[in-house]
């Protein structure tokens, strides 16, 4: 017996449901792993959270932006859903002067301005 179901079971969509439930970690594994990243951020995951770091003296040019830009599209891709008010941008900065930058993430599903 596995997840309540039998593997003789003659019902029909028996198949096609227990398959869905034996393959549910592998297919999990290959969505988390097709997540975009990028050599100039650090991408950190727990659970159904995720973070992105970068570092640059410059606050203008953003690496996590453009990291943004290629989550987007997988988000779209994967039929993702933001949740924008679970979502923070935090900026590091010893100038007080430095403009932060305006980060759009906008997935047709959400946008988000930080």
């Amino acid at each position: 017996l596995w997840g309540g179901l039998q593997p003789d079971s003659p019902s029909p969509g028996f198949a096609t449901d227990w398959l869905k439930r034996k393959n549910l970690p592998v297919l999990y594994s290959i969505y988390v792993n097709d997540i975009p990243m990028t050599h100039k951020t650090f991408l950190g995951m727990y659970a159904d959270d995720t973070a992105i770091l970068a570092k640059n003296k410059n606050p203008k040019y953003t690496a996590v932006a453009q990291h943004l830009e290629k989550l987007d599209d997988w988000f779209e891709k994967w039929k993702i859903a933001l949740n924008v008010s679970k979502t923070e941008a935090f900026y590091f900065t010893k100038d007080e002067k430095k403009r932060i930058p305006v980060i759009k993430i906008n997935s047709g599903l959400s946008k988000l301005y930080i």
